[in-house]
This record gives C-alpha cells, sequence and structure tokens, in this order.
C-alpha cells in the first residue's frame, strides 16, 4: 500500500521516501529497487523489529522531512520514530494497518501491556490516525482514540486491470478447471479469514443437490500452519475431491484465475478493506463477502453479497450465485468493476491523502472522508 500511494505522491511532484527493516534470517524482505528505499538492518528482538541504524539515521535527517507516516503499532520503528519527530517538532500520522477492526486483534495480555506502557502514547500524540474504512474508524474510537482519523479506502492500479488475461489461460495452468463451477478463496490462510464457516457451507450447497461439479479453489499461503487445520476439517466434511489448493499466484496467473472463478469468496471476521475484494471486483468477478468487511457497496450496485459470516448465509449466497445465469453473473460482475474504476484507485487514495497532509502542515482540521473536487 505505502509504495503505491506513494509512488502516485512521487508523480504529483512530493518528495517521498520509503524506510523500512528488512532481515534475512527472519525472512523479511523489502523491494529496494526504487532509488528512495532505505533498508536497515533488524536486530534483536527481531519480532519488534528494532534497528538502531534506522533511528540514528532518522535521528539525523528528521529535519528534512516534513511530515512522516508510519505503518502499524506494535514495532520498534514505529515507536521510535513517533519519538524522533516529537522532538523535532515533526508531525507523524500512524495507519494502524487494521488492528482496530476487532477486539480480538488486541485484547491479548501482551499487546494491552504494549498499549498501555507505549502505544497509547504514541497514537495519541499523532497528528492523526489514517484508516482504510468506516468499520476501521469505528474500531479506533471503540478502543478509545480521541485523535483525528481520516478514512482514505485503499485502491488498484486501473492500469492493471485495463487487459485481463482470457479465463482459459487459467484451465491451461490448472486443467482441474476445466468444466467446473469455479468457487475463489484468494487471501492469507488463516483463522481470520472464516474458512471454517466456508467448509460446511460448500458441504450444505454439495446436498442441496445439481452442484457435483463445483470446485472450491483455496489460494494462498499457509499462515501459522493453520492448512492443517483447513485439511482436517476439509476431511471430517469429506471434501478433498472439492476443493483444490493452487498455492501463492501472482501477476497475470492470478488474474487469470479471478476471470475464470464464477465467484469470488471472502468470508472474513474482520477486515479492515479486503483488497482482494477490489481486485476480484475489477476483473469483473461477482463477490461474496462478509458484514466483517467493509463492502456493503456491493449490495448496494448489486456487484454481489454482503452477508454475515456464518454458514447458512454463506451456503444461501454461493447457491443463490451460481443458479444465476452466465450472463446475469457476468452483468454483476461488470457493475462490480465499474465500481471499482469509479471509486477505488491509488491516484485517488494518493489525492485524498494529499488534502489532509496539507491540513496537517497548515494547522487546519483534519476532515475524516476528505472529498475530491
Amino acid at each position: 500500500m505505502a509504495k503505491n500511494i506513494g509512488g502516485t505522491l512521487s508523480a504529483m511532484g512530493h518528495n517521498v521516501s520509503y524506510w523500512a527493516t528488512s532481515d534475512e534470517e527472519t525472512g523479511l524482505k523489502v523491494d529496494d529497487s526504487h532509488t528512495n528505499v532505505r533498508v536497515f538492518k533488524t536486530h534483536w528482538p527481531r519480532s519488534w523489529f528494532r534497528s538502531p541504524e534506522l533511528a540514528k539515521t532518522l535521528n539525523d535527517e528528521i529535519t528534512s522531512f516534513d511530515l512522516i507516516e508510519v505503518n502499524g503499532i506494535w514495532e520498534y520503528t514505529v515507536f521510535k520514530t513517533a519519538r524522533i519527530a516529537r522532538r523535532a517538532d515533526i508531525p507523524y500520522v500512524i495507519r494502524p494497518t487494521g488492528v482496530f477492526t476487532h477486539p480480538w486483534r488486541y485484547r491479548t495480555l501482551k499487546k494491552q501491556l504494549y498499549l498501555a506502557m507505549i502505544g497509547r502514547s504514541v497514537l495519541k500524540k499523532a497528528a492523526c490516525l489514517h484508516v482504510a474504512s468506516q468499520k476501521e474508524a469505528e474500531g479506533c474510537l471503540k478502543a478509545g482514540f480521541q485523535t483525528p482519523i481520516t478514512i482514505i479506502p485503499n485502491g488498484i492500479d486501473p492500469k492493471v486491470f485495463e487487459k485481463l488475461p482470457n479465463p482459459r489461460e487459467a484451465e491451461d495452468r490448472w486443467p482441474i478447471l476445466k468444466d467446473r463451477r469455479v468457487i475463489l478463496f484468494l487471501s492469507r490462510i488463516s483463522q481470520e479469514k472464516g474458512l471454517d464457516q466456508c467448509i460446511p457451507a460448500m458441504r450444505d450447497l454439495l446436498n442441496i443437490g445439481g452442484f457435483g461439479d463445483t470446485l472450491l479453489v483455496i489460494a494462498g499461503p499457509d499462515h501459522k500452519g493453520y492448512m492443517a487445520k483447513l485439511k482436517d476439517l476439509l476431511a471430517c466434511y469429506k471434501l478433498e475431491k472439492f476443493v483444490f489448493f493452487p498455492g501463492m499466484v501472482h501477476g497475470r496467473e492470478k488474474l487469470a484465475l479471478y476471470r475464470r472463478a464464477d465467484i469470488f469468496v471472502l468470508p472474513s471476521y474482520s477486515e479492515n478493506f479486503g483488497i482482494v475484494v477490489a481486485e476480484a471486483l475489477a476483473c469483473g468477478t461477482p463477490v461474496i463477502t462478509t458484514t466483517g468487511t467493509p463492502w456493503k457497496e456491493l449490495q448496494e450496485v448489486d456487484a454481489g453479497r454482503w452477508i454475515a459470516p456464518e454458514r447458512g448465509p454463506l451456503a444461501e449466497a454461493l447457491r443463490e450465485l451460481l443458479e444465476m445465469s452466465a450472463q446475469t453473473r457476468e452483468a454483476m460482475g461488470q457493475r462490480g468493476r465499474k465500481l471499482v474504476f469509479e471509486r477505488y484507485s491509488w491516484e485517488k487514495a494518493a489525492r485524498k491523502l494529499q488534502i489532509v497532509y496539507q491540513c496537517i502542515l497548515e494547522g487546519k482540521d483534519i476532515p475524516m472522508k476528505p472529498g475530491l473536487t
């Protein structure tokens, strides 16, 4: 997100640089091909992304910045950057990256202690919190933060989705897709993504009858070993032959998979945005997602379904969309594509963020929902 929106700000004439930590041992990789990317080594405790080199360099160069935006809450880089910026009287913005979309994300004992000792002070003294949705903003307020909040959704690069691959490219890559109705899940394979509701919903769909040709494609990386639990769940519901795992997909392969899918599903319990929803819509694929995501607009423009993250509503939504004609789903997908192209681009996000930055630097009130003329 940072490099997408930052690249657009650079094209608008701003001097933007990206600072990050990276360490071979932890497997953290940063693309440093951009001339304005600064990468600093991580030291113990690596899980905190501690980097004295980053702190020293920032301290030396802090006066060269007008404003700093920091992604995250729990990391050393956030704590140290905020402290250095305050000492130099440089305003900083914090992007919580979805931490406050649901209480379970921050109410563990360890995180509560961190917030009490460090985090709340850092957040309280920020110029504003930059969130991606109304849902995330409400979460920040419920967590007790009175810091100004601005809502700027993430976006897509429309150029990436202008010339889409033929769906047959996905079938050539994965022949198992041929002659099947395809439901696609593409995201991190983890507990909060709601697959524990989607799997039994898939069984309910098959039990109706007439859906034996349906294939659930689950693409993405395993997170903290959740794949093993998921496969146990598949065995429990006897769904092994109805589910396919292509692994990680990127670039043209990912676009072809979106295009081949009859439906995209993201049954998450909690999302601050859900960029994969925007990507699927940009590919013209109808989407089923949940009220745990901020995609109520799907219902409003009839580009999919926005339902409770529960087995029954998921099964019903899957049945409803799969029973539609291909032409009806195509029209639904085109409405979703129009929605994303009109409202969710990095260019629009950057222009909104520019308004917020200008308000901060000029001492003006920060708009919660910056508008564009």
